[in-house]
């Protein structure tokens, strides 16, 4: 899942380039790039986040963001052993 590193430049680098129209998508590291969604859970899934949430000290997004990372790590390194 990890892409290409980014090339590193200076923020006013980087600003002079986006002014000109010059492609930065190079400078962008896009591993780190956001987005955000909305999802819709049934209340039962939302209390049992709060509950782990509250269990190990950490707000329900990171929750949801830490079980989705592992989640997908799995599964990358359960194809990887498949093919």
């Amino acid at each position: 899942m990890k892409t290409k590193r980014s090339k590193h430049v200076s923020t006013a680098e980087f600003d002079a380039k986006f002014d000109a129209g010059k492609d930065i998508s190079g400078h962008v590291d896009w591993d780190s790039a956001m987005k955000i969604i909305n999802i819709s859970l049934p209340l039962w899934v939302i209390k049992a986040l709060d509950a782990e949430s509250n269990r190990i000290g950490i707000d329900r997004q990171a929750v949801i963001k830490t079980w989705i990372v592992e989640r997908l790590d799995r599964v990358e390194r359960e194809q990887k052993s498949v093919g």
